[in-house]
């Protein structure tokens, strides 16, 4: 009887061990999100700092100085469209992050069947039925950063296709580019709406 207490305190000390480490792995890869989101706020920063001192021109709509040869048209459709690949990026980034976590957390509510305490299962069910719209409401405000940079580019891309000078060309570049832009709103969009996200 005493040989079968101790093996199982014992058991229950490796648990608590593995639950201490895994709890230890949820906070790191949620500072790797955080990580990651102030990557992405410097990068597209940046990038509209760069946009903004291009955007200087002179009468006949060429850059000044730096890239005498590009227009400002082709300026923004570039800039618009390294915009939207950085803020679809950030999207999927932000998408892995809440479900690596999410499926994590399911784990630690698995194995706290057998230590003493089901701390993450009581704090679920003390939220009841709302309990998925108060966890996703902040990565929901998270995934909202790139939707307005997603927004923004779009618009810089969009204004630049439309100020092209070639009015055939416009259309052969811009009716294939908007359906991808369309596809791409509708993937973040998707993202934002999967449920489980810590």
């Amino acid at each position: 009887m005493d040989d079968t207490t101790e093996e199982n305190d014992n058991k229950k000390a490796r648990l608590l061990e593995i639950y201490k480490s895994q709890s230890q792995i949820i906070n790191d890869i949620s500072n790797r999100r955080l990580t990651a989101n102030r990557y992405y706020i410097l990068v597209m920063s940046g990038l509209i700092l760069a946009f903004a001192t291009l955007l200087q021109t002179n009468n006949e709509g060429k850059v000044k100085e730096l890239l005498d040869e590009v227009t400002l048209e082709w300026l923004m459709v570039t800039v618009g469209l390294l915009g939207i690949a950085l803020s679809w990026a950030w999207c999927r980034s932000i998408d892995a992050y809440l479900r690596l976590n999410s499926r994590r957390y399911e784990v630690l509510k698995d194995l706290e069947s057998y230590l003493d305490y089901p701390f993450i299962a009581n704090e679920w069910d003390m939220l009841g039925p709302r309990k998925d719209k108060t966890y996703r409401q902040l990565s929901n405000i998270e995934l909202s950063v790139p939707y307005i940079f997603y927004i923004l580019f779009t618009s810089i891309f969009s204004f630049g296709i439309w100020r092209l000078q070639n009015t055939h060309f416009r259309w052969f570049l811009a009716v294939p580019v908007l359906l991808i832009l369309v596809y791409v709103l509708f993937l973040c969009i998707t993202i934002g709406k999967t449920k489980g996200g810590v």
